[in-house]
C-alpha cells in the first residue's frame, strides 16, 4: 500500500487514468494542488501556483473547481477519507487480530506505520491542522474521522469480551488516540525542539517512540497480555514504569468532587 499521498494520486493516474479528458485534467490539478499544499502549506496556496505546477492555463482550475476552497476541500477530503482511512483501517485490524497472540507486535507495527505515514505526508498533515483551525466544516470532518476510527478499534477490541464496558473502553481508546495524535504533532508535524532534544539524548528515534507508546497501549487495553521479553534501554525503563515488578492492587480513596 503506497504510503505517500502524492505518489498514491500519481499511481492512480498512471494505473487507471480516467477515460474522459476532463476527469484526467481534474486529477492532474488535484496532484498539483497536493504538491503545493505539501510544500507551501494551507495558508500560502495560490491557484496560479497549482496551474503552473500542473502545466495548465490558469483558467483551467476555475473551470473544474470554481474557487480555492473547493480545490483544497477536494484534496484534503481525499487525503483524509480515501488515503489515511484505508491505512488506519488496515492497521486497526492488525491491532485487534486476536488478544492471545502477538498483541504487542501488532500494536508496534501499527504505531510505526502511523509515524511513517506522518513523515511521508508531513506537509499535508500540517495543512490539515491549519485548515481545521480556519474551516469549521473540515474540523468536523476531522472529529468524525477520529470518532469512527476510535469506535472501530473499540468494537474490534470488545468482540472477544461480551462483558466489557463499551463506555470505559471507548474512553481509554480516545485517550490513547489523542496521546498518539499529540505525540505525532510534536514529533513530526510541528516539531517541538525541547521534545526532540530530549529524545536525542535518550537515543530514541521514531521506532523507539512508537514502541514505547505501544507498551502503554498494551498495558491499558490488553492488561491480560504479557509484556514483550528481551527489551532493553529506554523501552525496558518504560515497561518498568507502567508495570513495576511486585506491583499489586492497592486501596486508593477516590477524590470527592465538590
Amino acid at each position: 500500500m503506497e504510503i505517500n499521498f502524492i505518489r498514491f494520486l500519481e499511481q492512480r493516474l498512471a494505473d487507471d487514468p480516467p477515460k474522459r479528458k476532463g476527469a484526467r485534467t481534474r486529477l492532474l490539478l488535484l496532484i498539483a494542488a497536493a504538491n503545493v499544499l505539501s510544500e507551501q502549506g494551507y495558508h500560502s496556496l495560490r491557484l496560479r501556483d497549482v496551474t503552473d505546477r500542473a502545466g495548465l492555463a490558469e483558467g483551467t482550475i476555475y473551470a473544474h473547481f470554481g474557487d480555492r476552497p473547493r480545490v483544497i476541500n477536494e484534496v484534503m477530503g481525499t487525503f483524509l477519507n480515501d488515503f489515511l482511512w484505508n491505512h488506519l483501517a488496515a492497521y486497526s485490524n492488525l491491532e485487534n487480530r486476536g488478544r492471545r497472540a502477538a498483541a504487542y507486535s501488532s500494536l508496534s507495527q501499527a504505531m510505526r506505520h502511523w509515524f511513517l505515514l506522518a513523515r511521508e505526508n508531513q506537509g499535508l498533515m500540517r495543512s490539515s491542522y491549519q485548515m481545521s483551525d480556519d474551516e469549521p466544516t473540515f474540523a468536523s470532518q476531522i472529529q468524525l474521522f477520529n470518532f469512527n476510527w476510535t469506535r472501530q478499534v473499540t468494537l474490534a477490541y470488545l468482540q472477544d469480551d461480551a462483558d466489557a464496558d463499551m463506555g470505559a473502553a471507548l474512553l481509554l481508546t480516545y485517550a490513547i488516540k489523542y496521546m498518539m495524535n499529540e505525540m505525532t504533532r510534536r514529533l513530526i508535524i510541528f516539531p517541538d525542539p525541547m521534545l526532540l532534544g530530549s529524545l536525542e539524548k535518550m537515543g530514541a528515534d521514531d521506532d523507539v517512540v512508537a514502541d514505547a507508546l505501544s507498551l502503554i497501549w498494551l498495558r491499558l487495553l490488553y492488561p491480560d497480555e504479557p509484556m514483550p521479553t528481551g527489551v532493553t534501554g529506554l523501552l525496558k525503563d518504560v515497561m518498568s514504569w507502567i508495570m513495576p515488578q511486585g506491583a499489586g492492587e492497592a486501596s486508593i480513596p477516590v477524590p470527592q468532587i465538590s
